[in-house]
């Protein structure tokens, strides 16, 4: 997603991001069968590399230094915040069944979306994308450049910690649903 930005655009593809994810929820709001849950986790993981297309965003508007460091502490908080309030507030409005967090989650996305249509300026400028490289996609490419440059390895392992502690949170899934599946109350 990252090269796709580099090449049509950070705003298109924040866009596609968040139309993807509101589809996403809207499935999983709706799905009858766990095939349905794994469509909607495709579609999500296909349209959704919001973080790495936001951070090339915060790097493209910021003027220097200083802002950059501060607009990357800013979008690092919204997301931590995010982390932290999106299962508190899920978890309040299971209480309204346990399909009403998935569809908040939809309405938050397709907002979003609108808002970004409507308001988000483009980032970069036509003269400084450049074109699509399928060698450039392909995440082999990208641990073979790691082993190019080891300066970066305590960098590296530091993202993928991130990584692996947010996508943590899926795991959870699974068991909020068979503990309301099986009538044992959660809170």
């Amino acid at each position: 997603m990252g090269n796709l930005s580099d090449r049509y655009g950070r705003r298109p593809i924040l866009l596609i991001s968040l139309l993807g994810f509101g589809i996403d929820y809207i499935i999983l709001a709706m799905a009858p069968s766990y095939g349905w849950l794994f469509a909607g986790r495709i579609i999500a993981g296909i349209t959704g590399a919001s973080f790495t297309t936001a951070s090339a965003y915060i790097a493209d508007i910021s003027t220097d230094e200083t802002s950059r460091a501060k607009n990357f502490g800013l979008i690092g908080a919204a997301f931590g915040l995010g982390f932290v309030l999106g299962p508190a507030l899920g978890g309040l409005l299971a209480k309204f069944g346990l399909r009403a967090p998935f569809y908040a989650a939809a309405v938050l996305c397709l907002i979003n979306c609108l808002y970004g249509y409507f308001f988000l300026p483009e980032s970069l400028s036509k003269e400084n994308r450049r074109p699509f490289e399928w060698a450039r996609a392909n995440p082999f490419g990208s641990l073979k450049f790691l082993t190019r440059h080891t300066e970066i390895a305590g960098l590296s392992v530091a993202f993928f910690l991130i990584y692996l502690g947010s996508q943590a949170v899926q795991g959870n899934w699974n068991f909020l649903r068979n503990t309301a599946s099986a009538g044992i109350r959660i809170w």
